[in-house]
Formats: C-alpha cells, sequence, structure tokens
C-alpha cells in the first residue's frame, strides 16, 4: 500500500486495490452494457443531452478538476513550485473544460443563445468548442471522439502501465511529477474500450459515446481521488 494506507477500496497500484476496483468497474460497464439489452429505453437515457448521464458526467469531471487544483495548491503550501504541479493543474484544468463543455458552458441552465458567428460552424448549434466543424466526424482535422479515445487510451492505460512495469518510464514520471493513474482505475478504461469494441455490433449510434464518456468519467474521478489522497504513485 502505499503512504501506509490500507483497506481494499484503497485506490493504488496494490493487488488487492487493482482486483476490487475491477470488479466495481466490472459491475458498472457490464450494467451498462446490459442495460443496452434489457431497457433500451433507460440506456438511450443515459446518453441523452441535458439527461441524468450527461450531467453527471459533467459532476464527475467538476470534482475531478476541483481534487487535482486543490491537490496541487496543497503541495505548494507544503513547498512543492508551481513548475513542479503544473502537469496536475493542467490536468484538473482540462477536466473542467471538459465538464463546461458537456453542459454548454451553462448555456441551457443560464438560457443565453448562442452567437450567430458560433451557430454557423457549430454542429449542434451549441455554445461548445468541440462540435465546431474542425472537430466535427466529416472533414475534421481532428475527430473529437477519436481524440478522446486516444487520450483514454494513453492516459488510462498504456502510461499507467508503463509506470508500472518499465522503470525509465517510472523515474521520468517521478521527476516531472506527471498525474500518472493508479492501476485500480485501470479496469475503467479498459473496460470502456471493450464498449467501444461492442458497440459495432449494437448500432452505431449517437447515445453510445454519451454512455461511454460518463464511464470515462468515472473512471478520471476514482483517479482524481487517489491523486488527492496521494495514492497513485508506486512507493
Amino acid at each position: 500500500m502505499t503512504n501506509g494506507q490500507s483497506g481494499i477500496l484503497t485506490i493504488d497500484n496494490s493487488t488487492r486495490s487493482v482486483l476490487a476496483w475491477s470488479v466495481i468497474a466490472l459491475v458498472v460497464v457490464g450494467g451498462m452494457i446490459g442495460t443496452y439489452f434489457v431497457d433500451m429505453d433507460t440506456y438511450i437515457w443515459l446518453g441523452t443531452e441535458d439527461e441524468f448521464g450527461e450531467n453527471m458526467t459533467a459532476v464527475f469531471y467538476f470534482v475531478a478538476g476541483i481534487l487535482l487544483v486543490l491537490h496541487s495548491r496543497g503541495e505548494m503550501k507544503d513547498g512543492s513550485t508551481l513548475v513542479k504541479q503544473s502537469l496536475p493543474i493542467l490536468l484538473g484544468l482540462f477536466f473542467l473544460f471538459i465538464a463546461a463543455e458537456e453542459i454548454s458552458w451553462g448555456q441551457r441552465i443560464l438560457g443565453f443563445g448562442t452567437p450567430e458567428s458560433m451557430q454557423s460552424i457549430n454542429r449542434q448549434g451549441e455554445f461548445t468548442i468541440h462540435n465546431l466543424g474542425l472537430f466535427d466526424k466529416e472533414g475534421a482535422i481532428i475527430d473529437h471522439y477519436r481524440a478522446t479515445h486516444l487520450f483514454v487510451l494513453f492516459q488510462g492505460i498504456l502510461l499507467p502501465l508503463a509506470y508500472r512495469f518499465w522503470p525509465f518510464a517510472r523515474r521520468t514520471m517521478n521527476r516531472v511529477n506527471f498525474p500518472v493513474v493508479p492501476l485500480a482505475c485501470v479496469g475503467f478504461f479498459v473496460l470502456s474500450m471493450v464498449h467501444v469494441q461492442l458497440t459495432k455490433y449494437m448500432g452505431s449510434q449517437w447515445f453510445h459515446m454519451e454512455v461511454r464518456e460518463l464511464m470515462f468519467s468515472m473512471g478520471f474521478f476514482v483517479f482524481a481521488i487517489a491523486v488527492y489522497r496521494k495514492t497513485n504513485r508506486l512507493e
């Protein structure tokens, strides 16, 4: 266990923690997939804009962002520097940005309209960046769906595995204070990627990605808790 903490729900790189959180991830993701076949209306509801699923995605990312920023603030109070905490802070701000994008920066909550200049180039006519034509699937510079999957693949799966099993990668990440995801969280991202493959046989529908984003956000929420508790690194 890291930092002297113990318990089956500790979020770290120990075998016990990895197994426990992998089971939790399997129940969550398996439950999502099972809902598609048992109660498709509920599944679609989870993937519908401004409904429970999208709102929870925003909440998970928002809290994750706050936890990362608070962690770095605490580290700087204890003598760390802004430079050393730059990567956790940037990731925290990125999560806050995603949360704001999920709710269109509060557009429907606050009731403000989309500027005409943006409405004409936004695929959904919203006050969002990820729906701009530059990031749309049709002729995009980079499709935001693929960008999301690549981010999850590297941040949530490949880099944590490299940190655990490749000493050079571990030394490098520790040196730059990279916000590494503990192995306990990897199950969320691996199983979400399984969902990516399964949806090819479940019908290519818009709501699959929204459900998947909810699962991604859960994984990053648990990861942020580990960073805040300082249990995400190997001792």
